[in-house]
């Protein structure tokens, strides 16, 4: 099964994670992938292992800067021309409590949270529109209204409220050229996590563990093909049933 054959793919944060798990599932199913991330070891060696797959590229850029994504965009237009897919996923994850909060960490998570899928998203959107492309976002369950379980993330669940309702808004404005998504993960095994025992989370959780990438992979890879093509503006948890506690 190919469901994103002849399908040009842009994932922000896309060297690890999710991110890398989405990339391998995008090709996996037919895409040509352009991987997007600031550690070129990690990006090079991750698109060698996918284009023995699909066509695959790794970009050094660091979407925080509005100057490098504007040069990302020149180079894409450029040399393919076209998009049909852009993941929105590169994020931080910083945790205080409201004392402890500095500027620094304000900033810091917005700009990487929230002004980079904007700006991302404003700079792509005409590239999508002319191929009835798609966007993926990638919020949190910490973002949902009704979740406050999250004690020390003021900042983290701010800035995905802000993704949530972002796409909303994009889903609401460039209907039907383009569709807008949003997944929000609950606790997902990355490299956002030092400590691996998982186990601490399993009873807010009523499945009982925490989630794989590939298992939100899975989800964005249905959200981008045409399997969901009557699906604009949801916002889907994949966490578990977390969000239900």
């Amino acid at each position: 099964m190919h469901s994103l054959k002849n399908k040009l793919a842009l994932i922000t944060g896309g060297t690890s994670g999710i991110g890398a798990a989405t990339a391998l599932e995008f090709v996996n199913n037919g895409a040509e992938v352009i991987i997007i991330g600031r550690n070129e070891d990690k990006g090079n060696k991750l698109a060698k292992e996918l284009n023995s797959i699909s066509k695959t590229e790794f970009i050094k850029c660091d979407v925080s800067d509005k100057g490098q994504i504007i040069t990302l965009n020149k180079y894409i237009s450029e040399k393919y021309k076209k998009l049909d897919i852009l993941f929105n996923n590169a994020g931080c994850f910083i945790t205080k409590n409201l004392e402890e909060l500095t500027d620094e960490d304000w900033h810091k998570s917005f700009v990487t949270n929230v002004d980079s899928a904007m700006y991302m998203t404003k700079f792509f959107i005409e590239l999508l529109k002319n191929n009835n492309g798609n966007i993926i976002f990638n919020a949190s369950i910490s973002g949902l209204e009704s979740y406050t379980n999250g004690k020390r993330q003021y900042i983290y669940a701010t800035t995905k409220a802000a993704i949530i309702k972002f796409s909303k808004l994009v889903a609401k404005n460039y209907a039907p050229n383009v569709r807008s998504n949003c997944i929000c993960p609950g606790v997902i095994n990355t490299d956002l996590f030092t400590n691996k025992d998982f186990s601490r989370f399993n009873d807010n959780i009523p499945m009982r563990r925490v989630g794989n990438p590939n298992e939100v992979a899975k989800l964005v890879r249905f959200l981008a093909s045409e399997e969901s093509s009557y699906i604009t503006g949801a916002v889907i948890p994949v966490d578990g049933g977390a969000s239900l506690t």
